[in-house]
C-alpha cells in the first residue's frame, strides 16, 4: 500500500525558475496527460487581508492568519517566513508561486469520506508556521525557517513556478477536477493566494479543501467558512509540552480548530502520525480519542504510520501494534471511523456499516470502489440529501458522499454570506426533481463499480 502521509516528491527541485522569458510549466495529469499553465505576469507579493496595523511609530503590524498572531517590524516576516512587513503592509511572498502542484486521489489527503474515488487538483507553496522534526516535506515547508522573523535570506518571490488563481481554474477545466486541495505545506499561510481561488472556484462549483496543521486564526476560519469544503486536521499530540518543545507551537489553537470548523457545518477528518516515544503512550491516545468523541463520533480518525525522515532518521518505524492498539482505544471511546494509514493491510482502510458491518466503501491503495451506499434524496421529512447502507439502510452514513450533498453544503455557505444566487453547475443540480436526483447520484442497485468511481 503506497503512503497515505501527504508528501510531494523529494526529488523535486526548489530552486528558482529559468530567467525570463519562462517557459510554460506542466501539471501531470492522473492520465499522464500534462496541461499548460499560464506564464503572464503574476503579482510577486500580493497585500493580504489578514492582518492589522498596531499604528506605533515603528510601523509594526499583527499578522492575524494564524494562532501564532506574529507581531512583525517592516522589512521582516512572522514565524512563517512568507508574511512580511512592507512598509508596514502585510505582503504575501509566495503568492501565485506554488512548488507543489500534483493530480493526486482525494484518499491521499486523506479524506475517506468526502467525495470517495475523486481526482484532486493538489497545490502547496514552501513555508510552514510548526517546525516537526518529522516532516516528511520538509524540501519545501521548512526552506524558510532559516529566515523567519528576519530579512529574507533568500527571494521566495522567484521559488516554483508562476500559476495564478485563474491559471488553477484553467487547470482544473481542461483537466475535469472538481475538486482543489491546499497541502503539501501549511495552506493558512498562503491564506490570501487560497482565499482568491477558492471564490472562483466556487463559481465553477469546484470544490476546496484545506489539508492544515489546525493553527487557522478564528479569523482565518472566518475567512474560510464561505468556500472551504472540507478539512484534514493533523493533529501532532495530545500534550502542549509536545506541541511547544517539537512543533514550535500550542496544541489548544488546533483543538479549537477542530471544534470551530465541525460547529460551522464543514467536513473534518483528523489525522494522527503516531511517533514512537513521541505521542504513542495509551494514556495520551486515549485522552485524544476521548477529547475528540466530544466533539463528534463521526469524524473520521486516521492513525499513521510514522517512518524516519528530515530530523528523526533514527528513530524506528511505527509498530504496527501500536496502531492496532490506538484503533481499539478510539472504539472503546466510542469514535465510529478510525482507519490506520502506511501499512499494508487493507482491511484498516475499508468504510463499514455501524449497524450490519457491510463494506459501503472499499479501499485497496489507492484504488476507490463505492460499493455499499445507496443515495437518498431530499424529503419532507428529512429535507438534507444522504446516503444510506445499501445492505441494511442504516442512515445516514456520516460524510458528504454526492455531488448533491456537497451543492446542499455549498448553498448553506452561500446563504450565511448573503449571496442569494450562483449560477453553476453544481448549484443547478440541486433544483432536479427527486426522482432525477435519484438517477444522478447513482440511487439504484448497479453491478461491481469500476475502481475509483465514487458516488455521484
Amino acid at each position: 500500500m503506497e503512503p497515505e502521509v501527504e508528501q510531494v516528491n523529494p526529488q523535486q527541485p526548489l530552486m528558482p525558475p529559468p530567467p525570463p522569458p519562462p517557459a510554460p510549466s506542466a501539471v501531470p495529469s492522473a492520465g499522464g496527460a500534462t496541461t499548460t499553465l499560464s506564464t503572464g505576469a503574476v503579482p510577486r507579493i500580493d497585500v493580504g487581508v489578514a492582518w492589522e496595523s498596531l499604528n506605533d511609530e515603528t510601523g509594526r503590524i499583527r499578522c492575524l492568519a494564524c494562532a501564532h498572531h506574529c507581531v512583525i517590524t517592516p522589512g521582516h516576516t512572522g514565524i512563517c517566513g512568507v508574511r512580511r512587513n512592507q512598509a508596514g503592509k502585510l505582503e504575501l511572498l509566495v503568492y501565485g508561486r506554488p512548488t507543489a502542484v500534483h493530480v493526486d486521489p482525494v484518499e491521499k489527503k486523506p479524506l475517506y469520506h468526502f467525495l470517495p474515488g475523486s481526482s484532486v487538483l493538489s497545490i502547496g507553496t514552501v513555508g510552514c508556521n510548526m517546525a516537526c522534526p518529522w516532516c516528511q516535506n520538509w524540501q519545501i515547508s521548512q526552506v524558510t525557517r532559516k529566515t523567519a522573523g528576519k530579512s529574507p535570506l533568500i527571494e521566495l518571490e522567484d521559488i516554483g513556478e508562476p500559476m495564478t488563481p485563474d491559471d488553477i481554474i484553467a487547470t482544473c477545466d481542461q483537466q475535469g477536477l472538481k475538486v482543489i486541495a491546499f497541502t503539501y505545506n501549511e495552506p493558512t499561510i498562503f491564506l490570501e493566494y487560497a482565499l482568491d481561488t477558492m471564490k472562483l472556484a466556487r463559481q465553477k462549483g469546484i470544490a476546496s479543501i484545506f489539508v492544515t496543521n489546525g493553527y487557522e486564526s478564528e479569523e482565518a476560519m472566518t475567512l474560510l467558512r464561505p468556500y472551504v469544503s472540507a478539512l484534514n486536521v493533523d493533529l501532532k499530540a495530545f500534550k502542549d509540552e509536545t506541541y511547544l518543545r517539537l512543533c514550535k507551537a500550542h496544541l489548544q489553537p488546533v483543538l479549537d480548530t477542530i471544534r470551530r470548523a465541525h460547529s460551522m457545518g464543514l467536513w473534518v477528518e483528523v489525522t494522527t502520525l503516531i511517533v514512537p516515544g513521541v505521542n504513542d503512550s495509551e494514556e495520551e491516545l486515549r485522552a485524544l480519542c476521548k477529547w475528540l468523541a466530544s466533539v463528534s463520533l463521526d469524524i473520521p480518525l486516521h492513525f499513521s504510520a510514522f517512518h524516519p525522515d528530515f530530523q528523526m532518521p533514527e528513530t524506528q518505524p511505527t509498530p504496527r501494534r501500536t496502531l492496532q492498539r490506538a484503533k481499539q482505544i478510539a472504539a472503546e471511546e466510542g469514535l465510529h471511523w478510525v482507519y490506520l494509514g502506511n501499512v499494508s493491510d487493507e482491511g484498516a482502510s475499508q468504510t463499514k456499516c455501524l449497524s450490519c458491518g457491510e463494506t459501503l466503501v472499499q479501499r485497496a491503495g489507492y484504488q476507490t470502489r463505492v460499493i455499499g451506499l445507496r443515495s437518498m434524496p431530499p424529503t419532507q421529512v428529512e429535507p438534507f440529501p444522504q446516503c444510506a447502507c445499501r445492505h441494511c439502510g442504516a442512515s445516514p452514513i456520516a460524510g458528504i458522499w454526492t455531488q448533491a450533498q456537497l451543492v446542499h453544503m455549498q448553498q448553506v455557505q452561500a446563504e450565511q454570506q448573503g449571496i442569494t444566487h450562483l449560477e453553476t453547475p453544481a448549484l443547478m443540480a440541486l433544483e432536479k426533481s427527486a426522482d432525477e436526483q435519484r438517477q444522478h447520484i447513482a440511487g439504484r442497485q448497479r453491478p461491481e463499480a469500476e475502481a475509483g468511481a465514487g458516488v455521484m
